[in-house]
């Protein structure tokens, strides 16, 4: 995904990077990204002066009513798995900026980024190793977290679903590609694992009665609590992969051959069209586990 940074999201980015400054009083924005290269290469030093830090300061700005919700949002934080760490500051922040609109953003970034660093610092079942880790983790999200919430118009549209309650765990959408089309799938915020993968590919106004339950297409993973954002373009070769494994008979082995010759028919077809840059696909957005798995959709033509 193709990321633009604006001043704010720069500067939240330095914060999570290099805020959490020695009890020396260095001014952190004096840091230049030498500086941070130095210290990444050295990770020893890094890890040992982790004990040391001083985590940024919360904004003096900030309400008090905005403060008692993250402090109580972000309780237990260090205690997490490190795969954890992450959605749960994304999901703290997103909530935070929904219910308090009219806070700045910066203030409210510069919060969590205190709160969690004091989380971290005082942790006493992490080493130094796993506290850098999890800093290094914090800053990714922080990232997420701007670069994402660029289109809250998207998210209002968006399909809402719930995977674990639909047929076998998966949604579909028939999509249009040609030169002129390449849609964009923005899958925000699932509750588990998905996977998205091209089912079936159709020459232009044609529907397909059959959804495959296999990954045919090359798969595309959503990981809990961040947003997937896809475009699928003309050329991408997931198209082309789905075909395929259609018209290879070994794939098919188990099935009777008028079920194979009909897919392998329109497979053939959906070949003719992706040949002419102008065709049609399913694409099959699918928990990867059982179980309730939330989520919205939605996909985009306007880029």
């Amino acid at each position: 995904m193709r990321r633009s940074f604006t001043p704010l999201a720069m500067l939240a980015i330095c914060v999570a990077l290099v805020a959490c400054k020695e009890n020396d009083g260095a001014d952190p924005k004096a840091l230049s990204g030498e500086t941070i290269v130095s210290a990444s290469k050295s990770p020893g030093t890094a890890m040992t002066t982790l004990s040391k830090i001083k985590c940024p300061a919360p904004p003096e700005q900030i309400s008090r009513d905005i403060f008692v919700d993250a402090k109580g949002k972000l309780e237990g934080l260090a205690a997490l798995p490190k795969a954890s760490i992450e959605g749960k500051v994304s999901i703290v922040s997103k909530d935070l900026l929904a219910k308090y609109p009219n806070a700045d953003k910066l203030h409210l970034a510069t919060l969590v980024m205190s709160m969690t660093c004091e989380h971290l610092k005082n942790s006493s079942t992490l080493t130094d190793s796993e506290r850098l880790d999890r800093v290094n983790q914090l800053n990714t999200q922080i990232m997420n977290f701007f670069t994402a919430s660029a289109a809250p118009d998207f998210r209002a549209r968006a399909a809402k679903v719930d995977f674990g309650k639909e047929l076998m765990g998966m949604v579909h959408k028939q999509i249009t590609v040609s030169r002129e089309k390449s849609p964009t799938l923005y899958l925000f915020e699932p509750t588990c694992p998905v996977v998205v993968y091209v089912s079936t590919v159709l020459p232009i106004g044609e529907k397909s009665p059959l959804v495959s339950m296999k990954i045919v297409g090359q798969p595309i993973h959503a990981q809990p609590a961040e947003e997937l954002k896809h475009r699928f373009t003309v050329t991408a070769p997931i198209f082309k992969t789905a075909t395929d494994w259609v018209l290879d008979d070994t794939n098919l082995d188990m099935m009777a051959r008028p079920g194979r010759d009909f897919l392998q028919d329109e497979a053939r077809r959906g070949q003719r069209a992706i040949a002419a840059e102008n065709f049609e696909a399913i694409i099959v957005m699918r928990a990867e586990k059982g179980g309730s798995c939330e989520s919205s959709y939605y996909v985009d033509y306007s880029a």
